[in-house]
């Protein structure tokens, strides 16, 4: 995606186990999960197809709507790759389509080394946001996304600025998801 000028960011499993844990075969996933601009929807479904992914099924969605999650999937059988254009599951994006959020989780970002490479991802303040945005979306049925949480919290914690983390969540009308989040 890189090459071809689509900035996205690794998230969640991958990302998460080779950053926070001892070793990062200790946090499972079944996928790659990515976050890239909604703009670049088209060019990532093109650039992944020439690897040989293809969308798997969708719902279908009212006129003008775009879906928050597309996971593309192997012919062959391959490993999954889920591309987020709204992981915060705003459902109905800002005017500019997201961009500015993006944008800015972008100039925050951090490397993290995957085997032998370095792949860009959320910083801890984003990676906390977005990572409870997801356990809330998932009813917080989800252990791993507490023990991600746990650890992110243990080793960054006192450097995240938490009235902006606060100030953003309010004002895209999460802060209450966060707050409960933090609560348990």
């Amino acid at each position: 995606l890189a090459a071809a000028g689509v900035p996205a960011l690794a998230v969640k499993g991958l990302a998460v186990g080779a950053w926070l844990y001892p070793d990062p075969v200790l946090r499972e996933h079944l996928d790659v999960d990515l976050l890239a601009p909604a703009a670049a929807a088209e060019t990532v479904g093109r650039v992944l197809g020439d690897h040989g992914y293809a969308p798997a099924p969708q719902p279908p969605l009212y006129p003008g709507e775009r879906p928050a999650t597309i996971d593309y999937r192997r012919v062959d059988g391959g490993w999954h790759i889920d591309v987020a254009y709204d992981p915060l599951r705003l459902f109905w994006l800002p005017a500019d389509d997201g961009t500015a959020l993006f944008d800015g989780w972008w100039a925050r970002r951090q490397l993290v080394a995957v085997g032998g490479c370095e792949l860009p991802t959320l910083g801890p303040a984003d990676q906390f946001a977005h990572l409870a945005r997801h356990l809330q979306f998932h009813d917080y049925f989800r252990v791993n996304s507490f023990l991600d949480l746990l650890l992110l919290l243990r080793d960054h914690g006192s450097g995240i600025d938490w009235e902006a983390v606060g100030g953003e969540a309010r004002g895209l009308g999460i802060g209450g998801g966060l707050y409960r989040t933090l609560e348990l």
